[in-house]
């Protein structure tokens, strides 16, 4: 994502409801190339997002947060992950 161009156009055309971030991309920064993500990282990715996006920082912080809270809550596996998260029951129904 910081190096990447095609990467970074991606990101800049990713519609808001599918955006979420990670570390481990081909276009990481890149002391950390060919190796493992650091969790820290994000936060580097976060403000390439923003930047690329012309967004605010938090605004990119939660659109990710709102889209990644609703892949736990669609999936079944993480109901209980969701549950500590938001405090708050899946219907069943």
């Amino acid at each position: 994502m910081l190096y990447s161009e095609h990467i970074q156009a991606l990101a800049q055309e990713m519609p808001s409801g599918q955006l979420l971030t990670e570390t481990d991309n081909p276009g990481g920064p890149k002391g950390f190339i060919g190796g493992p993500g650091m969790p820290m990282l994000v936060k580097d990715v976060v403000q390439a997002v923003a930047g690329v996006r012309k967004t605010p920082v938090e605004v990119i912080v939660q659109t990710v947060r709102s889209n990644l809270l609703e892949l736990f809550r669609d999936d079944p596996w993480l109901v209980d992950t969701c549950v500590r998260v938001l405090g708050e029951q899946k219907d069943n129904a």
